[in-house]
C-alpha cells in the first residue's frame, strides 16, 4: 500500500512519515524515542498526531501538548496503530464519494473501539484499527473504481459482498484481510476482518467485536433500523455487552465519527442520529407498503435474473438445435437428423430383434419442373411432399428430406410386406395430389426403393441397407417410375 498525497497538501510527507512509523514499529528493537523522532521529523505529521490524540475519540483526560508526550502515552503499538490509521484514511479520495466511503470506515473503527471499551479490553485503540480495516478493501479499490465502489457502499452493508460478486469484484472482506496480513496485523485481527460478514456471531472475542461493529455501523447504512437493532441486541447479549451500553454506543457514534473525521482533517458531512434514522425508516416503510414484496425480493431478483437469462439462453440453444436439424424449405428433419435417427433405430432393432425398413423416394422428373416452370414451382413441389409425408405416415415412422428431391422414411418394427403397403399408400397420395400453378394444375409422382432387414448385425449395416434401398429406387426409375420396389434379398431374415 503506497502513501497517498494529503488532500490539503501537495506533498506526501505526512503519509510518508506515517508509513515509516508503521514499518519501524514492526522491529523488535525499535524504541519509543525513535518513533518520537520520526513523528517530529515532519511538522505537518506531528500536528496531525497531536490533533488525533487530543480528539474526543481518544478520550484523554488531559490535553497532550507535545509529540514526545503523545508518543509516550501511546507506546510503540499505539503509535503504529495511529500511523496506520493515517495511512489508511489518506487512501480515501478527496471527493463526495471518497468521504462517504471514509465515513463508513471510521464508523466501523469507532464502533469496534467502543465495544472493546465496554468489554474492558486492553488497548482498545487496536480494535479501532481492526474496525477501520473492515472496509479497507473498498477504500483501497475506490482510488481506481470510485464510482463502482461508491454505488456498492451506498447499499445496505449486508448486501455489499453479494453485489461485489455480481460485479465480478473481489469481496472487500477478502481484500481487507490480505492488506491486514501485509501490514503484519495479528492473525486474530486478520481472521476477524476476513469473517466480519459471516452469518453468525463468531466465538473468538476479537472476531465477535468486529462482527458486531459491522452490524452497528450497518445500522446507519441499511435503512432497516428496527431489524438491525434486533440483530445488534441479540449479538451484544451473547457477547456480554449490556443493552443500555449498546444503546449509548449507537447514540454516540454519529458525533464520534464527525469528530474523528475532523481529527483526520476530513469533512464527511452531517451524520444522522439513531432517532432520525428510526423516523426516516418509518416514513420509508409507509411509502413501501404498496411495493413491499418487490423490496423484499430485490436481492433475490438479482440472482433470479441470472436464472432467467440462463433459461432464455437454453431456449435459444434449443431453437438453434431445431433449426440445425430441420430443413428450412419443407420443415422436415434434414439429413443430419436422419443420420442420428437411423443410428438409433438400427441399435433398437438389434436390441429388440425386430424388423427395420427404409424407404427412399425420389420425385419423378423433378428437373423438368424446375426447367419448365422455374425453381419457385420446384420449391412448391418439395413443400407439398413435406406436408404429405407426416400426414400419411404412421405414428412412429420418421420422414426426412435427404437432399435435393430425395426423401427418406424410416419404418421401425415393419417387415417387407408392411413397408410395401406403407410406401404404396404414400405413392398413391402423392399421385392423386394436384399442385396448383396459375390455374394450370400439375401432377406429381414419386418412385420408391425399399429395403428391410431383421436383427441386423455388423458395423456397416446402415450403409448396406441404405445402398439396398437406393438400388431398389434405381430399379423403380428404370422400370418406368411412379412405383415401389422392395429389395428382395434384404427382405430376408438374416438370422
Amino acid at each position: 500500500m503506497e502513501a497517498r498525497t494529503n488532500s490539503k497538501d501537495s506533498s506526501p510527507t505526512s503519509s510518508m512519515a506515517a508509513a515509516q512509523i508503521v514499518q519501524s514499529a514492526l522491529r523488535k528493537d525499535v524504541t519509543v524515542a525513535e518513533l518520537g523522532h520520526l513523528a517530529q521529523s515532519d511538522a505537518s505529521f506531528a500536528l496531525r498526531v497531536l490533533k488525533l490524540v487530543n480528539s474526543a475519540a481518544f478520550r484523554r483526560a488531559t490535553e497532550v501538548t507535545d509529540v514526545p508526550q503523545a508518543v509516550s502515552l501511546l507506546g510503540t503499538r499505539g503509535m503504529r496503530n495511529l500511523a496506520l490509521s493515517l495511512v489508511v484514511t489518506d487512501l480515501a479520495p478527496p471527493s463526495e464519494n471518497g468521504e462517504k466511503i471514509l465515513g463508513n470506515c471510521l464508523r466501523r473503527g469507532i464502533a469496534a473501539k467502543e465495544i472493546a471499551v465496554a468489554l474492558n479490553q486492553k488497548e482498545p485503540d487496536r480494535f479501532f484499527m481492526i474496525g477501520l480495516f473492515l472496509e479497507v478493501g473498498i477504500l483501497m479499490s475506490s482510488s481506481e473504481e470510485l464510482d463502482n465502489y461508491a454505488k456498492i457502499a451506498s447499499h445496505p452493508s449486508s448486501e455489499r459482498a453479494l453485489l461485489e460478486q455480481a460485479a465480478g469484484l473481489t469481496p472487500h472482506s477478502e481484500q481487507g484481510a490480505k492488506i491486514a496480513a501485509e501490514y503484519q496485523l495479528p492473525e486474530e485481527a486478520v481472521s476477524a476482518i476476513s469473517g466480519h460478514h459471516d452469518d453468525s456471531l463468531p466465538e473468538e472475542k476479537t472476531a465477535a467485536v468486529a462482527w458486531l461493529a459491522e452490524r452497528i455501523a450497518g445500522l446507519f447504512e441499511s435503512g432497516e433500523v428496527t431489524q438491525q437493532q434486533l440483530v445488534i441486541n441479540e449479538a451484544a447479549e451473547k457477547l456480554g455487552v449490556p443493552q443500555e451500553k449498546i444503546g449509548e454506543i449507537m447514540q454516540a457514534i454519529p458525533d464520534l465519527v464527525s469528530t474523528m473525521a475532523g481529527a483526520f482533517e476530513r469533512n464527511i458531512g452531517d451524520q444522522p442520529s439513531v432517532d432520525k434514522l428510526i423516523v426516516d425508516a418509518a416514513k420509508e416503510l409507509a411509502e413501501m407498503n404498496l411495493h413491499y414484496e418487490k423490496m423484499v425480493q430485490t436481492l433475490k431478483s438479482l440472482l433470479a435474473e441470472k436464472e432467467v437469462l440462463t433459461k432464455k439462453l437454453q431456449e435459444a440453444n434449443e431453437k438453434l438445435a431445431r433449426l440445425a436439424r430441420n430443413d428450412a424449405l419443407t420443415k422436415l428433419p434434414n439429413k443430419r437428423a436422419f443420420d442420428l435417427e437411423f443410428a438409433r433405430d438400427i441399435a433398437r432393432a438389434q436390441r429388440d430383434k425386430t424388423w427395420l425398413s427404409l424407404a427412399i423416394l425420389d420425385i419423378d422428373f423433378f428437373k423438368k419442373f424446375n426447367d419448365t416452370w422455374g425453381h419457385k414451382v420446384g420449391d412448391k413441389v418439395l413443400k407439398m411432399i413435406g406436408i404429405i409425408l407426416p400426414k400419411v405416415l404412421r405414428k412412429g415412422d420418421f420422414a426426412a428430406r435427404y437432399g435435393g428431391e430425395e426423401f427418406v422414411v424410416l419404418m421401425p418394427n415393419t417387415n417387407p410386406e408392411g413397408a410395401l403397403i406403407a410406401a404404396e399408400r404414400l405413392r398413391k397420395v402423392i399421385e392423386k395430389t394436384t399442385l396448383s400453378n396459375n390455374n394450370n394444375p400439375l401432377k406429381v409422382t414419386a418412385s420408391f426403393g425399399v429395403a428391410s432387414i431383421n436383427t441386423p448385425g455388423g458395423e456397416k449395416i446402415d450403409q448396406e441397407i441404405f445402398e439396398c434401398a437406393d438400388a431398389a429406387l434405381y430399379r423403380a426409375k428404370a422400370a418406368g417410375r411412379n412405383q415401389v420396389i422392395v429389395d428382395e434379398l434384404k427382405a430376408q431374415n438374416t438370422e
